[in-house]
């Protein structure tokens, strides 16, 4: 028996949904973009800090000079008219903003997925903080990212997908 589910972009329009995650990989490294449909936003969650940029903002007119975040936000904004979805225009028109997050890492450059899949599961935009629960404190931190790598692992293996 099939259990895969196949989207297909052209059957939904997106009008019932407030958020789109997108977790991108780029040069190794994962890190999030989230798409507010709600309230219009465009917002880049990267466990590295603002000191170690492995992330670039840079938007150009020319498609082939853009950083990835413009390039997924150019295409994403295309589907959205091509669906004829309410808030096009007002995405279109904002900037992507990168999240300051207190628990930004410095040297963890091997779990950046888990970072990823935390933002994804903890992420709820309230009056502009945004909190994983993740402690400031590195070695704190780490226990949490080893306990979360764990339940994480768990989830996918015992999945009924995988069976």
């Amino acid at each position: 028996m099939n259990r895969a589910v196949y989207w297909n972009p052209s059957l939904m329009d997106l009008r019932g949904i407030d958020m789109v995650f997108m977790p991108m990989l780029e040069h190794v490294h994962y890190y999030l973009i989230v798409f507010e449909l709600k309230h219009i936003a465009i917002l880049v969650i990267d466990n590295f800090s603002d000191a170690y940029p492995l992330v670039h903002l840079g938007d150009h007119e020319n498609y082939f000079e853009k950083d990835s975040a413009y390039k997924v936000k150019e295409i994403f904004v295309n589907f959205l008219e091509h669906v004829k979805h309410p808030k096009t225009d007002e995405l279109n028109a904002t900037k992507i903003k990168k999240v300051k997050i207190p628990w930004a890492t410095t040297a963890n450059a091997l779990d950046c997925a888990i970072f990823v899949t935390r933002h994804i599961e903890k992420y709820m935009w309230a009056k502009g903080e945004f909190n994983s629960g993740l402690s400031t404190n590195g070695p704190k931190k780490n226990k949490q990212l080893k306990i979360l790598r764990k339940k994480y692992a768990a989830h996918i293996l015992l999945s009924e997908l995988t069976k």
